[in-house]
C-alpha cells in the first residue's frame, strides 16, 4: 500500500511542479499561478485512491474480478470529493485516467514478477477495466461529471448523451470515453492509446537513469507525450540559464496563442506514477 501511495504522490508532484513544460502548469509558470489546485484534486480524493489500491490488491488475490472492480463508483467518488473542495476548479480529468491506472497498477504490483510482466499486466488491467465495466458503473461517472459541471458536462449536452442511451446501448467505459473523446483530446487519446502509458513510464525511467534528475526525466516524458498527441517537437533540455529563458519564452508563446496543454497532465501523471512503481 505505502509503495503505491508513494508512487502516486511522486507522480502528482513531478507532473505538476517539474521544470518548464511549455503550455502546461510548471513551477516557473506565470500563467498557471495556483498549481496546488491540481495537487489538491488528488489529496481531497485520497480516501478513494486508497480504495482503488485495495481494489487492485483484491483482484490480485482472486477475491474480485476486474469487471467487478466498481471503477465507475471510484471515479465518481473522486470527482465528487475534489468538486466539494474546489468547485468548478476541480480537475475531473485526473480521476478519469488515474483511477483505472491505480487499480490496474496495484493489481500488477501485488502479483509481482519481472518489470516486463508488471507492465504487461498494467496495460491488460487498464484494458479490462475500460472494456468490461458495466453500464451501471458508467452511469455513475456520467452523473458525477454532470454534477461537477464545466467542460465535460457541456460535451455531454452537445452529444445529447443520456442515461437512457447508456443503459439501452449497454455502453462500457471505453464506449463512454470514446463518445466524449469526439470532442476532447485527452479522452480520445487515452481511450485509443492507453497502452502508451507504459511506454512513457519506461521513457521516464530511462531518462532518470541517464540523468539522475527526476525533474528532467519528467519533462522529457512530457515532451514525448506532446509529440504524440499534438505532433509538436519540444527540446526541453536545460543546460544553461539561456535554455531556461528560451523555454519560458516558448511557454508564453503557447499561452498567448491559446495553446493550453493542461489536459495532458493526467497522461503525464499516470505515466510518472507507473514509472516510479518500477524504478
Amino acid at each position: 500500500m505505502i509503495k503505491v501511495l508513494k508512487a502516486l504522490f511522486e507522480g502528482i508532484d513531478l507532473g505538476v511542479y517539474s521544470y518548464v513544460k511549455p503550455g502546461a502548469p510548471h513551477r516557473f509558470s506565470t500563467h498557471f499561478v495556483n498549481l496546488h489546485e491540481y495537487v489538491r484534486s488528488f489529496t481531497e480524493s485520497l480516501a478513494t485512491y486508497v480504495k482503488a489500491i485495495d481494489t487492485g490488491f483484491s483482484v490480485a488475490e482472486g477475491r474480485l474480478g476486474l469487471n467487478k472492480a466498481n471503477v465507475g463508483m471510484l471515479i465518481s467518488e473522486a470527482i465528487a470529493s475534489s468538486s466539494r473542495a474546489l468547485s468548478f476548479r476541480g480537475f475531473p480529468e485526473l480521476h478519469l485516467v488515474l483511477i483505472p491506472t491505480t487499480i490496474a497498477s496495484s493489481y500488477a504490483v501485488k502479483l509481482g514478477g519481472t518489470r516486463e510482466l508488471m507492465l504487461k499486466r498494467i496495460t491488460q488491467g487498464i484494458k479490462d477495466l475500460l472494456y468490461y465495466t458495466e453500464s451501471r458503473e458508467v452511469l455513475k461517472v456520467y452523473n458525477a461529471l454532470r454534477q461537477h459541471g464545466g467542460r465535460y458536462s457541456e460535451i455531454i449536452s452537445q452529444l445529447m448523451l443520456t442515461p437512457g442511451r447508456i443503459e439501452s446501448e449497454n455502453l462500457s467505459l471505453i464506449d463512454f470515453y470514446m463518445e466524449l473523446g469526439s470532442k476532447d483530446e485527452l479522452l480520445r487519446f487515452f481511450s485509443s492509446k492507453y497502452s502508451l502509458l507504459v511506454t512513457y513510464a519506461l521513457e521516464y525511467v530511462n531518462q532518470y537513469l541517464r540523468s539522475g534528475d527526476y525533474n528532467l526525466a519528467a519533462i522529457a516524458t512530457y515532451s514525448r507525450i506532446i509529440q504524440d498527441i499534438y505532433n509538436i517537437t519540444l527540446d526541453l533540455r536545460i543546460k544553461s540559464r539561456s535554455d531556461l529563458l528560451n523555454l519560458l519564452r516558448k511557454d508564453k508563446e503557447f499561452i498567448d496563442r491559446g495553446r493550453n496543454f493542461t489536459k495532458v497532465l493526467p497522461i503525464l501523471i499516470a505515466s510518472l506514477f507507473i514509472g516510479n512503481l518500477i524504478l
